[in-house]
């Protein structure tokens, strides 16, 4: 009866009422629970109590309650009951324990409250939620919701796509749970502390843009995606939840890891190509060294019949065209790494051009064509500039000039303004001409004007461009005019250093220099002995004593029992290479360690070591190598601290 009476109550109450026993089995429901869960008497009498929760919805919630009951405390919570298909009702939910004179737990009755019937604006708000869980579902970023203990309550579809886990996997799973695992950019595992969850959890700052890499449980593939974690607060301030957003762009990281790849490649291939073209310009230059030096010097050569010293000119002649063939190829590797250096010496510059000119006597007799320079008065007889490379363009462009023109006239023109300190030379001819659609891409490399051009005329179509970087490097500019059929006109504009101070420091830089080598003493370091005795027939033709050495390791014992003023060193030589003798003689006692090491080598493509206080190529050009030699024996010593910086 007392039974009956307690249903009939229960039946009456507005929220829903649910008595289990202290198993936490449910022993009776009043209509408002089967109202709100939809289900038969029958199908919740006997189950526990968590057979009322969704959990799937609310893991956190099924895990408070549980502990509550577990340890015979009431607990209350807000949570989603299990219902009918496709309903899930908000209700909050209300468990106290019931005990016995002895204080034991002998029961439990629980209290739900239906959220959207009291007009709670939480239930209110369900409607809204479900709309947003929609709109996630059809988003293309992961969108993820983990609770202040790191548990993850909420992903959409793409966030588990991106992850390649299950929701029912992952959901009430911590952090540090082994579903996946977080990489860094450098590619070492993620520590939990810096996941963007935990970021913003700790700090209750928003985190951004961290690019994250996603080990996927199923394959070996990594993921990378971009996060962004939101901190969501409670009333008392701390975080409560945090909502981590993230887009993929592993098809942005692996095209920056294959252009990455493809520059170190890139770097590989161009390293490898200076270093052949290092070697090609050792190769090249040491036996044109020994060609052009033997000539010069026979045709120093008292009593030599007329004949002979025309073939010995035509040798130097035709030597000269094969190094600036030689030089070009060279050059154009150097610019391509920018490792063109420029001296700037006190030159007459008119002389200079008048040699210069008559390298090409036999090619202008040969066509019958008259080559001409002019010289404006105005042209001081001394300007500050890199001779090489302005005799380097003047070469190219009269070459050109000739090469071109069947029948007529070469003429260059040399001016100078002293107003801007700018000289002028121009190279004019009445060759085939040049047509206008052409001009625009004259200077660019590897340019002719057409292949015919190419066939007939030869060329790589290297030498207009390395003029116009030279001039360009050197301040100045290059330009042309042209007239298809009736001749060309390039002029150069270069601005040189004070002509005034050039011309006090005298006009023959061999001779002067001449002058401070007097009684110096060098080693010449070398393994080939061609050039050892050429190099040894010039220096002591100025004066000097010479001693030479076979290879690196005779230089550097040679510098340890003898002392020298000046030491000249290949740079490629077999066994011990000039870096590294050089290194040694640094390293000795005595006065040896603080002289001048001067590199010597046809290799003028690699970089210099800076333990060398100077340069000198090969070919030699004997003006370069003494204006260097009495730079360097002019100037104090090296000391500890100098060869420190």
């Amino acid at each position: 009866m007392v039974w009956g009476l307690l249903e009939t109550a229960l039946a009456e109450v507005a929220h829903g009422v649910v008595i289990a026993g202290p198993d936490r089995r449910i022993g009776h429901v009043n209509a408002v629970v089967l109202t709100l869960t939809g289900a038969a008497r029958k199908d919740l009498v006997g189950q526990t109590l968590d057979r009322l929760i969704d959990g799937a919805r609310d893991p956190a919630a099924v895990r408070q309650v549980l502990e509550a009951l577990a340890n015979g405390q009431p607990v209350t919570a807000d949570l989603a009951l299990r219902g009918r298909a496709g309903d899930s009702p908000r209700v909050n939910l209300t468990i106290t324990p019931a005990r016995d004179a002895q204080g034991q737990v002998i029961g439990f009755v629980g209290a739900l409250r239906d959220r959207a019937a009291a007009g709670d604006p939480a239930a209110d708000r369900r409607p809204v939620e479900e709309h947003y869980d929609q709109m996630f579902d059809h988003v293309q970023a992961g969108i993820v919701l983990h609770e202040a203990s790191g548990a993850l309550v909420y992903a959409n579809p793409r966030a588990m796509e991106l992850l390649g886990v299950s929701l029912d996997e992952v959901k009430g799973a911590l952090l540090t749970d082994p579903h996946w695992e977080f990489v860094r950019e450098d590619g070492s595992v993620m520590p939990v502390e810096e996941f963007p969850v935990s970021r913003a959890l700790a700090s209750g700052l928003k985190v951004s843009n961290l690019l994250i890499g996603v080990r996927r449980p199923d394959t070996d593939r990594t993921n990378w995606v971009m996060g962004n974690a939101i901190p969501i607060f409670a009333t008392d301030g701390r975080p409560s939840k945090v909502v981590v957003s993230f887009t993929d762009v592993t098809e942005l990281k692996e095209a920056e890891q294959a252009l990455a790849l493809a520059t170190r490649t890139a770097q590989a291939a161009t390293e490898a190509k200076a270093q052949f073209l290092a070697n090609m310009s050792h190769e090249i230059r040491t036996p044109l060294t020994g060609v052009l030096g033997y000539a010069r010097m026979l045709q120093e050569m008292d009593a030599l019949p007329a004949a002979a010293l025309s073939l010995i000119e035509k040798i130097e002649a035709n030597g000269q065209i094969l190094l600036s063939t030689v030089n070009d190829v060279l050059d154009f590797s150097r610019l391509e790494a920018d490792r063109v250096s420029f001296t700037y010496l006190p030159t007459d510059v008119a002389d200079a051009f008048r040699g210069a000119l008559r390298l090409f006597e036999l090619d202008i007799a040969k066509k019958r064509l008259k080559l001409g320079l002019v010289v404006a008065d105005t042209v001081p007889e001394a300007v500050c500039i890199d001779i090489n490379r302005v005799r380097q363009i003047l070469i190219n462009l009269v070459a050109n000039a000739i090469k071109f023109t069947p029948t007529g006239e070469v003429s260059v023109s040399l001016d100078f303004d002293p107003a801007d300190a700018m000289l002028r030379f121009e190279v004019r001819d009445t060759g085939i001409g040049i047509a206008p659609q052409n001009l625009a891409v004259l200077f660019e490399r590897f340019n002719q004007v057409d292949v015919s051009t190419t066939r007939h005329f030869g060329g790589a179509g290297l030498g207009l461009a390395i003029c116009r970087h030279l001039a360009e490097r050197m301040g100045g500019r290059i330009g042309v005019e042209s007239t298809l059929g009736a001749g060309s006109r390039f002029f150069v504009d270069l601005p040189v250093q004070d002509p005034a101070v050039a011309h006090s420091a005298g006009l023959d830089p061999v001779a002067a220099g001449a002058g401070a080598l007097a009684s110096a003493r060098i080693l010449v370091i070398d393994d080939n002995e061609m050039i050892r005795d050429l190099t040894r027939r010039i220096l002591e033709a100025l004066g000097l004593e010479v001693e030479t050495a076979v290879d690196g390791l005779d230089g550097v014992a040679k510098a340890r029992t003898a002392e020298y003023d000046l030491f000249l060193i290949d740079r490629q030589m077999p066994g011990l290479g000039g870096e590294s003798v050089a290194e040694q003689i640094r390293a000795l006692d005595g006065p040896n360690r603080t002289r001048p090491l001067i590199a010597f080598s046809a290799d003028v493509i690699g970089e210099m070591s800076p333990i060398f206080d100077g340069a000198v190529s090969k070919p030699i050009d004997i003006r370069h190598l003494v204006q260097e030699l009495s730079r360097h024996l002019a100037s104090p010593p090296r000391t500890a601290q100098s060869r420190e910086r």
